[in-house]
């Protein structure tokens, strides 16, 4: 292959691989983080094909990290300079439903808590009283890293949170800052 037949081929090929990210972009619009990164690179590599074919030079440098010209310094701007990146956001994944019983009980742990009232963050149909034994039933919407903050207040009671993590044993929600 002659020297001018192997820069058209790079050419054309920076040109093809161009159009296909231009495909994908309509085609996947809200990329996984590892297509954006693969997708990123393949980009950057087929805008620097092609822009070592438009006369002049580019000096890309940023100090101790990269110094480049050329067709490997418009590598290196198309692939620091992500804007996509700054528009996109991440996708928050539905949260689970998840049946929550347990007991609301004295600082010490000795006796169940009456008529206390039990909420949930960020749900605001999950609310419960707890009935004479201080145990409670309610379904409550748990984000999938399975955390869910309960407010308990009432029955003579100082108010309190906890911080529970999903599960199937019985919830027990006690003032643990008291004495």
């Amino acid at each position: 292959m002659t020297k001018p037949q192997e820069r058209m081929a790079v050419f054309v090929f920076g040109v093809m691989f161009i159009v296909a990210m231009l495909i994908l972009a309509v085609w996947i619009p809200t990329p996984t983080p590892q297509q954006y990164e693969t997708f990123k690179i393949v980009l950057a590599l087929a805008v620097a094909g092609v822009a070592g074919f438009i006369p002049g030079f580019l000096e890309v440098n940023i100090p101790k990290v990269v110094r480049a010209g050329g067709a490997i310094g418009v590598f290196v701007l198309i692939y620091m300079n992500t804007p996509a990146q700054i528009v996109t956001s991440p996708t928050r994944r539905p949260p689970i439903t998840w049946h929550a019983s347990g007991r609301v009980e004295t600082h010490d742990g000795q006796t169940g808590v009456a008529g206390a009232d039990i909420q949930v963050d960020e749900d605001a149909n999950a609310h419960a009283i707890s009935k004479p034994d201080g145990s409670f039933d309610l379904n409550v919407q748990a984000w999938p890293d399975g955390q869910v903050l309960f407010r308990v207040t009432g029955s003579g009671q100082r108010p309190f949170t906890k911080l529970v993590r999903v599960g199937t044993e019985p919830v027990v929600l006690r003032d643990e800052s008291q004495p």
